[in-house]
Order: structure tokens, then sequence, then C-alpha cells
């Protein structure tokens, strides 16, 4: 889709701006060989304010214009390329008209069949709602350029400004048809004089500013589809805006022309901020355990892995890098190919070289890290056949889960690859060690070796006490005192384990407590060393 929107975007710029860029000093196959000159058309059921080709098999045209006549309207046909010609239909009444205009002192005709809306009850209301578009869209650009710096030259602005009063005066004076055949070409092209598309906010892009988007590192596609769009709905603007310059109505190039300079300033501004935003993932930054030299994981346990990055400016190292990088240099030169176009056209319009990604010679870095999507992110090249990626996901984070089936620690590497198509992919090799886990029950029934108050254990009189003793030998002794149920000092017996489950190290017991009690309590694992810990019935066991 992007590259559809690039390549309709340079064909209509070429098109717009070969009048400009063709040589007068080419020859005339027709008129060297005295041919007779063949004329096409590519369309002759049409609408007011359509655009239309005619194309010379065997000629091309020296000059910049030919005048022309339809329905008693003159109108200029404009040179589009060496051999084409292209004219705006005037709005004149439905019905079979004639064109009829001389090159080189031979007049030739074609037919047209007009099919013309019906007529605006209000024109003048009906053009001030757009007229009120424009001022409403220059008001802002002047409030852009101070709040954000856009450097836009006063001379510009003055000339816009002087484009809307000389419309305003123009359209005090204009006769009920000109007025009519505005207010037609507004309702037909409605989108000329709507700016609603182009949202300067929209391109803010500090990381520091929170936006709609996933990742960060997703924003770049977002954005250069935006800016193609509105390169789509400018290059409308501008193809309209040359064949206003055919028209005789004098309100056409004045309301159009205010109207393209305001598009093509909003959106230098926009590229600008797409040239000084900071897109692409550099300096990745790995989390805390990747860091070390060496990273740890043990057998058959799930990890996170966090991947940040620090971004940095597009430059012109990257623009063969991916596709959607190459649609942005396409565009922005497109764009400078637009103010070249203007300032050819509308006089006192500064020519200052609007700058492209080619000009960029470095890149700036954002120092403010941010995470990069994780889908992006993969696992690839294990160096050790012992070692295999057992499970894996990157949907909402990078999950990774390694295991072995021998019995000794594994060495390994890793690449953690980062493959995002709008840039290069980026690769972090790993060093690991992948530890086989080890029982520590041993350890923890050492640790837990001694003698403990049971507290919270509610005996048969206010003041019943109850103490445990863990021997070595496996057995557990409790002792209760100042119980009125029991002589003072009574012992009972049970037996005592530590259990392993799911990684976790637990007390368990049988004999003292009721068989039907559980033998661990499932959400209180053993803490090492073992001071404490809770069991039955919330008893907490405090080592004394």
């Amino acid at each position: 889709m992007i590259t559809n929107i690039r390549n309709i975007v340079v064909i209509t710029l070429l098109t717009s701006l070969t009048v400009f860029y063709s040589s007068c000093e080419k020859s005339n196959p027709a008129a060297d060989n005295n041919e007779p000159l063949e004329l096409t058309i590519d369309k002759t059921n049409v609408t007011p304010f359509e655009a239309i080709t005619i194309t010379a098999t065997n000629y091309t045209f020296l000059n910049d214009s030919y005048s022309g006549t339809i329905a008693d309207r003159d109108i200029e046909l404009v040179k589009s390329s060496d051999h084409q010609l292209t004219f705006m239909m005037p709005f004149i009444e439905s019905g079979s008209h004639s064109l009829t205009f001389n090159i080189d002192d031979v007049e030739h005709s074609f037919d047209f069949t007009i099919s013309t809306p019906a007529i605006i009850d209000n024109p003048s209301e009906f053009i001030l709602g757009y007229k009120n578009q424009v001022v409403i869209a220059f008001d802002s650009l002047k409030i852009w350029n101070q709040m954000y710096n856009l450097q836009i030259e006063e001379q510009n602005i003055a000339i816009i400004e002087n484009y809307i009063n000389q419309f305003n005066q123009a359209l005090n004076t204009a006769t009920e048809d000109e007025k009519q055949e505005l207010a037609q070409f507004m309702k037909v092209n409605p989108d000329l004089f709507s700016f609603s598309n182009y949202n300067f906010n929209e391109f803010n892009d500090s990381l520091s500013v929170s936006r709609d988007y996933v990742k960060w590192d997703k924003q770049l596609s977002r954005d250069a589809a935006r800016f193609a769009a509105l390169m789509i709905v400018t290059a409308v603007t501008v193809d309209a805006f040359v064949l206003s310059l055919s028209t005789v109505n004098p309100l056409f190039p004045l309301i159009t022309g205010a109207a393209i300079i305001i598009e093509v300033k909003l959106l230098i501004a926009q590229k600008s901020k797409i040239l000084d935003s900071a897109y692409k993932p550099f300096e990745f930054d790995i989390s805390g355990e990747l860091r070390s030299e060496v990273v740890e994981y043990n057998n058959d346990e799930s990890y996170i892995l966090g991947i940040d990055a620090n971004y940095r400016t597009l430059y012109n190292g990257d623009q063969s890098s991916s596709d959607i990088i190459i649609t942005v240099v396409s565009n922005i030169n497109t764009l400078s190919g637009y103010w070249d176009d203007l300032t050819s056209r509308i006089p006192g319009l500064t020519t200052t070289p609007v700058t492209t990604l080619d000009d960029k010679q470095s890149y700036v870095v954002n120092q403010n890290s941010s995470s990069v999507t994780p889908s992006f992110i993969s696992i690839q090249n294990i160096s050790n056949s012992n070692v295999i990626l057992s499970d894996f996901s990157n949907t909402d984070a990078v999950k990774v889960t390694f295991t072995t089936s021998v019995d000794e620690d594994q060495d390994f590497n890793f690449d953690i690859v980062y493959n995002n198509p709008d840039f290069s992919e980026e690769r972090i090799n790993i060093s690991a060690k992948l530890k086989i886990e080890i029982d520590s029950s041993l350890i923890y029934k050492e640790s837990a070796l001694g003698y403990y108050k049971v507290n919270n254990w509610e005996g048969n009189g206010p003041n019943s006490t109850l103490y445990c003793e863990l021997l070595e030998n496996g057995t557990s002794e409790y002792t209760i005192y100042n119980d009125p149920s029991w002589p003072d000092g009574k012992k009972f017996f049970g037996t005592w384990s530590i259990l392993k489950q799911d990684k976790k190290y637990y007390y368990a017991e049988y004999g003292f407590w009721h068989t039907g009690f559980p033998s661990i309590e499932i959400d209180y694992p053993l803490s090492y060393p073992v001071s404490s810990f809770q069991y039955h019935l919330e008893t907490v066991y405090s080592k004394q």
C-alpha cells in the first residue's frame, strides 16, 4: 500500500512539474516531416472542473500554454509534458459543446458531452463557508509557527494574507456567474479547502509525550502512512492550483493559491518533525541479568527477557534499509519538488531549500530508553546441541525457557534477534550457563532443626501454650503447657520432613494434626535460613 502511494505521489509531481523543466529548444517530428498533427483526448463525457488531457503522438509542444474556447468560454491548455496538454473543464451548461484551439495556426477541435450539476442557490454563502476553513487554517499556521518554531518566513505569511485579502476584494466585485462557478468548484473539490488532516500535533514526537501507539518502534510506519496520505491530498491541490491558473475566473487562483501554500507549509513542518524524530531503535539496552558476562539460567525455568533501546533519527545511511524508509525519502523529496514548483509559480515566495533526508549527515540519539515491541524479538543460534528452547513467547513480553536432559551444567551462546520490517535486523549475542537443578531439601531440613513456639494456636484455656521441637531423626515433639485439659508438659509426637514442589520447599508433618489436614501449606513456602514458617490453621512456628 505504501509503495503504491509513493508511486502515485511521484507520478503526480512529475506531471505537474514538467511544464517548467521541459526544454523550449526541442524540434517537432511532425513539423520537420510535414506530417499532419495527430491529437487524441482521454475522455469526452465529462463534468465541470474535471481535468482533461490531450496527447500528441508525433508532436512536441513548444509553448507553455495554448488558448482555446468552449461554449464561448476562454480556457488555457497548459503543457503538462512534451506531448501533452491539460485543461480544466469550466462550469458550462449541460449538453454537447466543442472545444477549439489553434496550434501552429491550425485549428483543432474536440466534441464533449457535459453533465452539469444543479445550481447552488446561495453561492456567496457557500463560498464563505469554504473560505473560512482557509482562514482558520491560516490562523492555526501562524500560531503553530510561534509555538513550535516552524521558521515560516514572514514574507511567505504575508503572501498568504495578501491572497486572502485579494480574494475578499475580488469576491465583492465578482459576478453571479463567477460566484456560481467557484461554488461548484468547491463543491466538487471539498478536500482542497479542508485542513483537518494537517494536525501538526500528530507528529509531535518526543519520547516524553504519550501517543496512542503500542510501542515506539511501530511509530515510523504509522507516521509515514499519515505523511503519504497528506502527500496525496497535497498532490491533488497542486494539480487543482495549476489548473486554476488556466481559468479566467479571478477567484480560482487566489483561494487555491492560499490553500496550497498553507498545505505545503504545514506539510514541510510535519516533514521536519519526521526528520527530527527518534524513530529507529539504537544502542539496545538489555535487562539487568542479561548484562552479566555469563547469564545463568536454571534448567526448565521460565525467564522474562527485558529489552529496551535508545532511539535515533533517520539519516542518509538508512535510505536503502527498508521499504518504509525509501517511501519516507521519496515523499520528502517529492515535497521539495512541490515547494520548488510553487516558488516558480507564485511571485515573492522565498526559495529557502526544503531539507531532505539526503542532507542529514549525522543522527541524534534520544537518551530516554523505551521498550521495543516483543513480537519483533526471536531467539536464534543456540550454540550447544544439549540445550533447547523448550518454551518461547513474545506476545506481551519475551519469555524463554531453556531445557537440557543431561546431568551437568551446560555452557552455551544464543542470539537475541530484533527484526522490525521498518528497519534493519539487529542481533545481540548472549553468553549463558544452564544450571542443573539441585535438590536442597537436606539443607532446608538442617536449617529447620530446633525449638519453636506455636503462635496463634487455640488451646482449651486462656493461657494455653504450645511448643514444638523438630528433631534430626525426623520426629516432631509437641509440648503443651497451662492447658486445663492436659497435664502440664504433656507431650505429643509426629513425624516431619521437607518437601520440594515446583522448585519451592515446604514444611510437611504427619501424626500430630488430624490426618485429614494437608501435609503442606502451598501458599507458604519456606525461606532460607528457616527461622519461622506458617503451618496448619494459620499457626506460625517461631524458632526460640
